[in-house]
């Protein structure tokens, strides 16, 4: 049945469907920021702000800061989301104050297959 869907519809309209779905996709996936992330800049699709970074990436990082997003920002590095400090301030706050957010360990997808998810060394904070 799908398939005679198909072929009675225009080329056109069909390409439009799968452009219109790989759009929210995208925007769903990209653009929109987990709640209560600090804001930053998005950069471009699956490179983040990578391309923008030089030798000396924290002299970007900080005119970002400065300028426009404040002493806490987040970046998109590829494909992953980071948060960056950049004060004193905001680290001591962080780790004092905000230290369950940032106890746990990062999600090892490879490690925790091959060793079945069993062992403490890997367990996140919050187990």
């Amino acid at each position: 049945m799908i398939l005679e869907i198909i072929r009675n519809v225009s080329p056109y309209t069909l390409l439009l469907t799968i452009l219109a779905i790989f759009a929210a996709v995208l925007y769903q996936y990209w653009w929109k920021r987990p709640n209560g992330f600090p804001p930053g800049p998005r950069g471009i699709p699956i490179l983040g702000v990578i391309p923008f970074l030089d030798n000396f990436p924290e002299k970007l990082l900080k005119k970002w800061s400065l300028e426009k997003y404040g002493a806490v920002m987040s970046a998109r590095l590829g494909t992953s989301d980071v948060v960056v400090l950049n004060t004193s301030e905001s680290v001591v706050e962080m780790f004092t104050n905000q230290g369950s957010l940032t106890s746990g360990r990062p999600a090892e997808n490879i490690i925790r297959q091959a060793t079945g998810d069993k062992g403490v060394i890997l367990k996140d904070y919050s187990m």
